[in-house]
């Protein structure tokens, strides 16, 4: 057995694997500081570098690294160990980053066109946001996940197969069946609006 002590003394730059990440999580459930501390150094670059691919300014990566590392803090108990720890951390991210990123499109849209708001109608494009929206809400969320991750964010299918914990050929199975569904939605919508 790994022990905890001997990896909260090493260097965050050589704490790379999982067994270790997971003795370090073991403490962080106990609620250790100096583990924590450890834990935060040796995940932030690898979480650092997934949330700037997913979103678009640095202040906002900054603040959801922050925010993720906080959930980590006190679900580090709820941790099952079904995944490596970095796959669980960036499972977090992820959500975390979709809804900030969500958040982030409406204040900006809200800025760019505040008279939407006031009743107005917003741009064209603002239907086929919508309308798209529409259609990834009638999705699974094991599909509407896949589209965004690879779609959105850009992670290729062994990426996504990581992030969600799965084999590649289910990512590629959800993929085909998402975008069979998505299109069938959008043509509907485009149907009615004819």
């Amino acid at each position: 057995m790994l022990n905890a002590a001997e990896v909260v003394t090493r260097p965050p730059d050589r704490i790379t694997r999982d067994a270790e990440l997971r003795a370090l999580l073991a403490k962080v459930a106990q609620h250790d500081r100096a583990a924590f501390r450890c834990l935060y150094h040796a995940l932030r670059p690898a979480l650092a570098r997934h949330l700037h691919r997913q979103l678009p300014n640095a202040d906002l990566v900054e603040e959801l690294l922050n925010d993720v590392m906080y959930v980590v803090w006190q679900n580090a108990g709820n941790f099952r160990g079904d995944a490596q720890v970095t796959t669980w951390v960036l499972g977090i991210a992820t959500m975390k980053s979709h809804r900030a990123r969500q958040r982030w499109r409406r204040e900006q849209a809200f800025i760019d066109h505040p008279e939407a708001s006031d009743g107005v109608s917003a741009p064209h494009d603002a239907d086929t946001d919508r309308d798209l929206e529409d259609g990834l809400a009638q999705l699974s969320a094991e599909h509407r996940d896949t589209l965004e991750l690879t779609y959105y964010f850009g992670y290729s299918c062994a990426e996504v197969a990581q992030l969600s914990g799965c084999p590649v050929g289910t990512v590629k199975t959800r993929l085909f069946h998402a975008r069979r569904r998505l299109k069938q939605f959008l043509g509907q919508c485009v149907g009615e609006v004819s």
